[in-house]
């Protein structure tokens, strides 16, 4: 229900003053929006209030002077009737009342008090926690000398009749909640056993309406909730909610019907929202309203799709009807063949998934299988059983007809072959049709194909191109043929899959599988020689193995390399040049289909010679220094395509030349030379024609 006040005047108050309430309406019953079967008959009933309080907003709202009863509104116990309730108990108060601010009752506006109450039911200790001696109950009370004193409602005091709405271990039923009598009076004594609270009104949501006494009729007349006697915080627990306060109204309306008076009778065929407005004659105005949903008899749903051969079908009815309604024979229907051939029998029917007597599907199963493509009709007659299909709102109509649509007596099938990156700029699709009937019967019915792509092999997945034509099997994902093209950008970002769906014959279609295009990515490990690599995986054929390409600026592409895994690292060229790198994959029977990833690139800068000689060597066979040549260690020395060496001793006496300098035995061993100091003269030539020249002493140190 939408509670809503549009005040057009309103009139300022303070608290120490009488209120006169602007105008208020409330929709009473039904209490909240309510289903309905077409064409019922449904009593509207509203009231007008100085107090129209349902706790909606989970506060206290206007119209209240004092809550030490300190309540709470997150519905601590179950539901209340509607939305959130007030609920006093659970947290620590030393006064539990809830008081009203002052009005003034002597214009003839206020008539009674309605509200929904109950006690809390759980025995022990709790939010719940149930009164359970006489003095803890609670006290409708009024006071007309500002709260100086308190008196009850007179009685008699009447217990509520209704529906049990409270579960005993705590929490509540569904609403909405049903009272056949209201309570009434001033206080409401509790009762001392589990079993009597479990099996009275006053521990279960239910409504009251106490009539507001003469001597309660003052310009400051307050109200109060008072629970004057407790055991302590967390027990004796009890909720109010939807507290009304007024009297019928006097100038009122009800749209769409127009009725003037208070309660409005209405059937409607389809839902309706009913808005019932309370006027004065100054322009103020107060607006409540409620929807009735309305269902309507039921309809079958109307076609479904079968596939060639089926006797069994499935059909489906837009609400739900009985399912012993169903004739187990199948006499609740009837096939009709296209072009008015005769009907085929239906031999037998059964509910699904039948829930509480009730169902929305239906099995039915004919003498003799579809055979052919076109439109058939199953429709609705009156059965063996003497009914159509019956519901709680009516029966589905004889001659209700469900189309079954049969258009695949045939078979179609699109193989998916290839998805590749063009020239490190966009994707490419290769596809293949066929059919257990002939080619040409199919390009007869053929409409198109059509592209979808997607990031996720799962999806979803979006359209991005057709293809009219039968006989083209390639579409390329780029200006103009694509919606959406691809650039270099993107084809270096992600792995796009791919799939194709041919449609054909008035809207069937049938779709391939997916591939994804291959994403390569490349970490330069700049300060070393090697370029770790790493890509998407490709599932467009199996056993996959994958290639590693590589081409220079003015080189053509090679493979250096070949893996059936996904990562591989490989040696940078010597050469300086810009690299580009691609991932190939082949299909494994002919080699025909090849799918390539995008490219990455790496640049192999020019580098120096480099040569660094020892300073010491100890030749004593003990397999370290042993030999004096260069140091290789760390790419010390390196970049030499040509190396030459010499040793002398301290009168410049040749000793030992040699030419390798890679191979560190073919330095010098100081055979027959004793410890001392020798001099060296070496000289190498780069792979970029540098040349570069050492020369210095060492040590030679034999330790024993």
């Amino acid at each position: 229900m939408i509670k809503k006040l549009l005040f057009l005047s309103i009139a300022a108050f303070i608290s120490s003053i009488a209120w006169s309430q602007p105008l208020n309406i409330q929709i009473v019953s039904p209490g909240a929006d309510t289903t309905i079967c077409a064409g019922d008959t449904v009593i509207l009933q509203s009231s007008s209030a100085l107090l129209g309080n349902g706790f909606n907003l989970g506060q206290i709202g206007a119209g209240w002077s004092s809550t030490q009863a300190n309540p709470v509104f997150n519905n601590p116990c179950g539901p209340g009737p509607i939305g959130p309730h007030l609920w006093v108990g659970t947290t620590n108060s030393n006064t539990r009342t809830i008081t009203t601010i002052d009005y003034d009752l002597t214009n003839g506006n206020a008539c009674f008090v309605k509200f929904w109450m109950r006690y809390g039911l759980v025995p022990g200790q709790g939010n719940c926690e149930d009164p359970d001696f006489n003095n803890e109950g609670v006290h409708l009370q009024y006071s007309t000398n500002f709260g100086a004193t308190w008196t009850d409602f007179p009685g008699p005091d009447v217990t509520p009749v209704g529906a049990l709405t409270t579960v005993a271990g705590g929490g509540n039923t569904v609403p909405p909640f049903v009272t056949t009598t209201p309570g009434s009076g001033g206080y409401w004594t509790p009762l001392t056993t589990a079993a009597a609270q479990q099996a009275s009104g006053l521990y279960h949501w239910n409504r009251y309406e106490c009539t507001i006494p003469a001597a309660a009729i003052s310009v400051n007349t307050r109200f109060r909730w008072a629970q004057l006697s407790t055991s302590s915080t967390g027990f004796d627990a009890w909720g109010i909610d939807e507290v009304f306060i007024g009297c019928t109204p006097a100038n009122i309306i009800w749209a769409p019907t127009g009725t003037t008076i208070a309660n409005d009778t209405v059937a409607p065929l389809d839902t309706t929202t009913y808005i019932v407005t309370v006027y004065d004659t100054l322009g103020n105005q107060a607006t409540d309203t409620i929807t009735l949903n309305v269902i309507p008899p039921p309809f079958l749903i109307d076609s479904i799709e079968a596939s060639c051969k089926d006797s069994t079908f499935i059909i489906t009815v837009d609400n739900p009807i009985l399912c012993n309604s169903i004739a187990a024979d199948g006499s609740d229907f009837r096939l009709a063949v296209p072009n008015g051939g005769p009907d085929i029998p239906i031999i037998a029917a059964t509910a699904v998934n039948c829930q509480n007597g009730f169902t929305q599907t239906i099995e039915i199963t004919s003498l003799s299988p579809l055979t052919y493509n076109g439109t058939f009709f199953i429709y609705v007659k009156q059965g063996f059983d003497f009914n159509t299909l019956v519901s709680a709102c009516g029966d589905v109509p004889e001659f209700d007809t469900v189309k079954v649509i049969v258009r695949d007596c045939y078979e179609v099938y699109m193989d998916l072959l290839n998805v590749t990156v063009v020239n490190d700029d966009h994707t490419e699709v290769q596809w293949d049709i066929s059919t257990d009937t002939t080619i040409a019967f199919i390009n007869s019915v053929f409409e198109e194909y059509r592209i979808f792509r997607s990031l996720n092999p799962t999806g979803p997945y979006t359209q991005v191109g057709t293809v009219t034509n039968i006989n083209t099997l390639t579409w390329e994902d780029m200006a103009p043929g694509s919606t959406s093209p691809l650039t270099t950008v993107d084809v270096n970002t992600d792995a796009y899959n791919y799939m194709v769906q041919a449609v054909y014959d008035g809207g069937l279609n049938t779709d391939s599988d997916s591939i994804a295009s291959i994403l390569l990515s490349c970490e330069d490990n700049a300060d070393t020689n090697l370029l770790d690599l790493s890509w998407s995986d490709y599932w467009g054929w199996a056993p996959v193995d994958y290639y590693v390409m590589q081409r220079g600026t003015a080189t053509p592409w090679v493979e250096i390399g070949n893996t059936n895994t996904t990562t591989t690292t490989i040696t940078k060229p010597l050469d300086a040049d810009q690299y580009t790198i691609k991932i190939e994959t082949r299909e494994p029977t002919t080699g025909a289909l090849i799918s390539e990833s995008n490219y990455c690139t790496y640049d192999v800068f020019p580098k120096d010679a480099r040569i660094q000689m020892p300073n010491v060597f100890s030749p004593n066979a003990d397999n370290v220094n042993d030999y004096f040549n260069a140091i290789t260690a760390n790419d010390s020395t390196s970049n030499l395509v040509q190396f030459e060496g010499a040793i002398y001793n301290r009168w410049g006496t040749l000793l030992y030349e040699w030419t390798d300098w890679e191979i560190m035995e073919s330095g010098w061993d100081g055979d027959g030379h004793s410890e001392g100091t020798y001099y060296y003269v070496v000289r190498g030539v780069g792979r970029e024609g540098d040349v570069v020249e050492k020369s210095g002493f060492f040590m030679l140190v034999r330790y024993d």
